[in-house]
């Protein structure tokens, strides 16, 4: 069960309805419901509530669904005699408010028109049992004017909470301990990496006193890697700032919360603007948009330039000024931004990237051998038996709605040529793609040049002059693109690669 602390505030609208009485519903959900206040919009069509703040706990057992889930606002407008008129809505998914900005401003609908603005705060922390474990701690050039029979402990802790005690060693200069109770918190990404590990090193007398102390900032050891284990050598000091004792400590970090919100700026309908990530390696909204303050974009072009993309990766626009992503490296292409990263998937440290491991030449080739890949077992006589079936009723399915499309609903049947052209506009591929493959069915084919439709219902071209045929339409001209080519040993340019279209 994965744990989210929520907290709304700062709610307010701008350029909706004036001097109207206004109030908003909201649904987190469907796991938090809640209703403001009725209030009064001003003549320039504002309204706010800043005393609302709602704080409540979110659980789900399926974060990796959170971009299906939502959270939405409704705005009624409050009538004496008739039933509340709905104004208008929004809504937006939850993995987005968990890995974007905290401010957001949106523009709230009615069917497909903008009525209104919506500005809210609304601050989602993944929270987690994080367990810091110290596998070994060693203690070495001791400085005590004291005897050797004296008997040393060490505490540690995190911010002083919570405070742990290692058993006591007597007569050593070099005392050592191994697999401690680890220090275990619920805790959220920004409270972790703001924390500070807490070693005390403490002589046993008449009563405990202090004879070192250490504090190790997270941040400075901290690499969201799932089970990540650091060796850090420092010293203790003393409440007069002199060194004690040198110390060797070993530091590993589990249970690690996967997402965590962006460092300012604002989430708009068009994506973000002025915010940078809260650390290295945290998964990013799918609508990136600015990534950072220093990001001053004029166009579409110029935004995708300005955020570079891995080796051997381009971004495209079709032909209705979408953009698209092509790899290069395997030859395929995607809608989504290989800057997004899987969202809650735990970061293994086998998962990490080719360039930090040993005998890497940072591009992702690896100068020792590589791990055999084991081959998948041939299919047995009844998967194949199996196969055959499903094959089977998908294609009885098909043929059924064929019949009920064509026979009885004629008016709603799609010529196998709309289908094939809508599928194409629908999928890009690297050998396919969108903006090459518009054309008008019904323009004259040149001359030697007839279009036919196999059983399969088909399209293809037959060339009576050379004798050949092609999936391709004679009429289709290939246009140039803008191409933009991350930086990396992924490919020298888009020049190298014309071969593919």
């Amino acid at each position: 069960m994965d744990i989210f602390n929520i907290s709304i505030h700062s709610l307010s609208i701008s350029h909706s309805r004036k001097k109207r009485s206004l109030y908003v519903v909201g649904d987190f959900d469907a796991y938090k419901q809640f209703k403001t206040e009725l209030k009064k919009s001003s003549g320039e069509g504002e309204c706010g509530w800043g005393e609302f703040k709602l704080n409540f706990e979110y659980q789900t057992k399926f974060i990796h669904k959170l971009d299906h889930k939502h959270f939405k606002l409704y705005l009624y407008k409050k009538k004496s005699l008739a039933a509340d008129s709905l104004v208008g809505q929004f809504q937006v998914d939850l993995y987005t408010l968990a890995t974007g900005p905290i401010s957001h401003d949106v523009i709230f609908t009615k069917g497909n028109l903008g009525v209104g603005r919506f500005q809210f705060k609304l601050e989602m922390s993944h929270v987690n049992k994080v367990r810091i474990s110290i596998p070994s701690l060693y203690i070495s050039n001791l400085i005590s004017k004291s005897s050797n029979d004296l008997v040393h402990h060490m505490e540690y802790s995190l911010n002083k909470n919570n405070v742990l005690k290692m058993p006591q060693i007597e007569g050593s200069t070099c005392p050592s301990w191994f697999n401690q109770v680890p220090i275990e918190q619920q805790l959220s990404l920004k409270d972790l990496v703001d924390s500070n590990i807490c070693f005390t090193l403490k002589e046993q007398r008449s009563r405990d006193n202090n004879s070192g102390e250490l504090l190790l900032p997270v941040k400075s050891i901290f690499s969201f890697i799932e089970g990540d284990m650091k060796c850090v050598k420092s010293f203790l000091v003393n409440v007069k700032g002199e060194k004690v004792c040198d110390i060797t400590v070993k530091v590993q970090f589990n249970n690690i919360p996967q997402l965590s919100q962006m460092r300012g700026g604002i989430q708009t309908e068009s994506g973000i603007r002025n915010a940078e990530p809260f650390f290295s390696g945290v998964p990013l909204p799918k609508l990136v948009g600015e990534i950072s303050s220093e990001q001053q974009v004029q166009n579409p072009n110029q935004q995708q330039q300005a955020i570079k993309l891995p080796a051997g990766w381009e971004a495209r626009y079709d032909n209705f000024g979408r953009v698209f992503y092509i790899d290069h490296n395997t030859k395929q292409t995607t809608w989504i931004s290989p800057l997004v990263s899987q969202p809650v998937e735990n970061k293994k440290r086998a998962e990490v990237s080719a360039s930090r491991l040993p005998g890497s030449n940072g591009s992702g080739n690896e100068s020792g051998p590589s791990t055999p890949v084991k081959s998948r077992p041939a299919p047995s006589k009844q998967d194949k038996d199996e196969a055959a079936k499903l094959i089977q009723k998908t294609f009885r399915k098909h043929k059924k709605e064929h019949y009920n499309k064509t026979v009885r609903n004629p008016k709603e049947f799609v010529t196998p040529v709309q289908q094939h052209t809508s599928i194409q506009q629908m999928y890009p591929s690297i050998y396919n793609s969108p903006s090459r493959q518009t054309f008008d069915i019904n323009d004259p084919l040149p001359n030697g040049w007839e279009i036919r439709m196999d059983r399969f219902n088909r399209v293809y071209y037959v060339d009576h002059v050379n004798k050949t045929t092609t999936w391709s339409s004679p009429n289709i001209k290939p246009r140039a693109h803008s191409v933009m080519v991350g930086d990396g040993g992924g490919g020298s340019g888009g020049g190298g690669y014309a071969g593919y279209f």
